[in-house]
């Protein structure tokens, strides 16, 4: 999926205004303080969700439910900007998917059709060395160090 089109499914999804202050709290939960992409991973959110939101109350995080699929998507995304899945991003991902009520294998066929779409892009635009990077991969470290069926982490 091309970041035009993931900003067209958020688009789409019309959050109201405290669902959309939610998706993007939990998506900055998602960046670390440390991250040496944190402004980078800062602005595809910004991005993706279509632009600053006014500050205001945030809608419980239950009310992601619906939009379970395309929220954790957009987490993903967020998280692998850098070319990494690192451990604690999948953490916070699993968690979230946990939160959200679904289980360890449908996170890791969630992931596994994120990163299949990413290297489609990557190979596309010529990037070798993303499309053909391991550290990416559902089975790949973020996912090994958690555990295939440990969600909370």
């Amino acid at each position: 999926m091309t970041l035009p089109r993931l900003r067209q499914r958020v688009a789409d999804a019309a959050f109201d205004p405290e669902v959309a202050r939610t998706v993007v709290a939990a998506l900055e939960e998602i960046v670390s303080d440390e991250s040496e992409a944190r402004s980078t991973k800062l602005a595809l959110i910004a991005k993706v969700m279509g632009g600053p939101l006014v500050p205001g109350p945030r809608a419980p995080f239950e009310a992601l439910w619906p939009h379970a699929d395309l929220f954790l998507t957009v987490c993903i995304y967020v998280a692998v900007t850098d070319g990494q899945y690192g451990v604690e991003e999948a953490r916070h991902i699993s968690a979230f998917a946990h939160r959200l009520g679904l289980s360890a294998r449908q996170l890791e066929r969630l992931e596994a059709r994120v990163f299949e779409e990413l290297k489609l892009r990557a190979s596309a635009a010529g990037s070798p060395a993303l499309a053909n990077d391991d550290r990416t991969e559902p089975g790949g470290p973020a996912r090994q160090a958690r555990g295939p069926d440990n969600l909370a982490g």
